[in-house]
């Protein structure tokens, strides 16, 4: 490691490089640590005007495959800024850009580009594969919070079945769901959601799944028809137009 910092100067200057062969942490007792090689970290400016590139192999937590690491940021003592975010792993890329700042409370902004992600590593119950992009915002603070998600662009497959999940939400504590479109097609089923649940509720759902085989571990069967959610949220009046069998565990 090589280092300089102007304790004794205003802002702290620094010039901070370092490289490690190899490295791991364990978050927790019983939980296989988090493995690091190759190490590369670069950091330079001050406290309030930082620049930052770093660079790694990771994999362990028992689900974290090898995945190739590297990061471009900038930023200050109360936001980042993150240039480019690169994650590759198990054939699959993932981007991401945007900023994040906690000076009040805690806000985002960031766009996310997949490329044949696998995201089965993660949630074992989920063996998808995808590919497009994300944006959210949000905030979280005294006041409330919220996240909204513009855009919703991914496709892919689930299980070995063509998947794609398009549309735009928001999500906040005074608004639970508002989509003007959210539409999922997995195989050969459909679910189709607009409108809002709150305590002004108005949400339309349109189902045609008539095999729900591998869309979540063990779930199976049909969910045919239609659903609508009027009035309060904590009191919805909500009719019914369904025909169901769901079933869980393997036959």
């Amino acid at each position: 490691m090589n280092s300089e910092i102007k304790l004794a100067e205003e802002k702290m200057p620094l010039n901070l490089s370092l490289k490690a062969s190899k490295g791991q942490y364990a978050f927790a007792e019983g939980l296989s640590p988090l493995k690091l090689n190759d190490v590369a970290l670069k950091l330079s400016g001050d406290l309030l005007n930082y620049s930052a590139e770093f660079e790694c192999k990771v994999e362990g937590m028992e689900h974290i495959p090898s995945t190739h690491l590297t990061l471009d940021a900038e930023g200050k003592l109360y936001e980042v800024k993150i240039n480019q975010l690169d994650l590759a792993a198990l054939g699959g890329m993932a981007k991401l850009s945007g900023s994040v700042s906690w000076k009040y409370g805690v806000k985002w902004n960031l766009d996310t580009s997949l490329d044949k992600m696998s995201i089965r590593p993660y949630v074992p119950t989920m063996p998808a594969v995808l590919s497009g992009k994300l944006a959210t915002s949000g905030a979280a603070g005294r006041e409330g919070w919220y996240v909204d998600i513009p855009k919703l662009d991914l496709n892919g497959t689930l299980s070995n079945r063509p998947l794609s999940l398009k549309g735009n939400l928001v999500l906040s504590d005074k608004v639970l769901l508002n989509t003007p479109e959210l539409l999922l097609n997995y195989g050969d089923n459909r679910i189709y959601a607009k409108g809002i649940l709150s305590e002004q509720s108005d949400l339309a759902l349109d189902i045609n799944a008539p095999n729900l085989r591998g869309l979540y571990g063990d779930l199976s069967g049909s969910v045919i028809g239609k659903a609508v959610i009027k009035g309060k949220f904590s009191e919805p009046n909500v009719t019914l137009d369904l025909n169901t069998q769901i079933f869980t565990g393997k036959p």
